[in-house]
């Protein structure tokens, strides 16, 4: 059987038997936005950065699509994964923002080609992994982006979001790059569904992330422990960690600090108070820079590093080996 269910697409401040022939993955931008507002604001602009668009809309909707081609390169998947998207009112203030947000809207499991029984999948990779749509009418990821970046004075200062696609923006702008790769990370399957303030399973069922978390602490898996226990793992920052093998093999090339593992593990970001929308669902942040870290940084542009190991982790198959996308790291 298969037991789908749609999810609140929320999330951040940012062997398979008869498996279907591999292929790269293809993505859609669904035009969530009203007339005027977002990808179909009409107001003339100058090509920036490889971004041949002349509208404001059109160069948003030019450099998502970016964006998503980039993951599309490196996931497999017959299925078209579908991404709604809105430019939105999102927190904004004179030292800090709400960037955007994503998440799976759906998700399955026990489908045909399912490498877990009994085991929750964010809906685009369970759709590869089965290679049919279990959900046809419904997009995979729902994305939000703060509209708020626009100059304002009172948010980040009066930064605009930079729209190219050279990693030369100047000062005073926020690269719309990385951000929307970081979001899209969340909606491929970067986050738990357990609730970490409670620590409570999602409909009473583990999910395929956190099958790879575990508390060096305690010495104990998330899927061994009872709830009090995932709740207080939760917190327990430097000692929640990732155990899947690809990222265990491969985090060395990209992070040399020895304060990022925790017994030969990638530390989790676990602090106590709990960080809504940021715990358990990042890496641990710290003085190394990686893409699903809680915060965007400015050195960042469009390197997937061990994300792509994540996604291994947790099933996706891959159109190259993970231990040789971007291996030399960060400059």
């Amino acid at each position: 059987m298969t037991g789908d269910i749609r999810l609140k697409a929320t999330c951040l401040a940012l062997a398979l038997g008869a498996a279907a022939s591999a292929q790269a993955a293809t993505f859609v931008i669904v035009n969530n936005d009203p007339p005027g507002v977002g990808f179909n604001d009409t107001t003339p602009v100058a090509p920036v950065g490889n971004n041949p668009e002349t509208t404001l809309g059109a160069q948003r909707l030019f450099a998502v699509q970016f964006v998503t081609d980039t993951w599309g390169a490196l996931l497999e998947s017959p299925v078209t994964i579908e991404v709604r998207t809105q430019w939105v009112d999102l927190t904004c203030t004179q030292n800090s923002a709400v960037l955007g947000s994503a998440g799976p809207i759906s998700v399955n499991r026990d489908f045909p080609n399912a490498p877990e029984s009994n085991t929750w999948y964010p809906i685009a990779l369970a759709n590869s992994l089965e290679g049919a749509d279990a959900i046809p009418p419904d997009p995979d990821i729902n994305m939000n982006i703060n509209i708020n970046i626009d100059g304002d004075p009172g948010c980040l200062g009066g930064a605009t979001w930079y729209l190219g696609l050279d990693d030369n923006n100047p000062g005073g702008t926020v690269d719309i790059v990385p951000l929307v790769l970081h979001e899209l990370g969340h909606g491929l399957g970067f986050l738990t569904l357990v609730n970490s303030a409670d620590g409570t399973l999602f409909s009473g069922r583990n999910d395929i992330y956190m099958l790879n978390l575990r508390d060096t602490e305690v010495d104990l898996d998330w899927d061994e422990m009872d709830n009090a226990q995932r709740q207080a793992s939760a917190i327990n920052d430097p000692d929640l960690v990732w155990t899947g093998p690809n990222v265990t093999a491969n985090a060395s090339s990209f992070v040399g600090q020895a304060s990022a593992f925790s017994d030969g593990f990638m530390r989790m970001n676990a602090p106590d108070p709990l960080q809504p929308g940021s715990s358990v669902s990042h890496w641990a942040a710290g003085p190394w820079t990686l893409l699903m870290e809680p915060s965007l940084s400015g050195a960042l542009f469009d390197e997937v590093d061990l994300t792509i190991d994540l996604f291994a982790d947790i099933g996706w198959q891959t159109t190259v080996a993970t231990d040789v996308i971007f291996a030399d790291g960060f400059e």
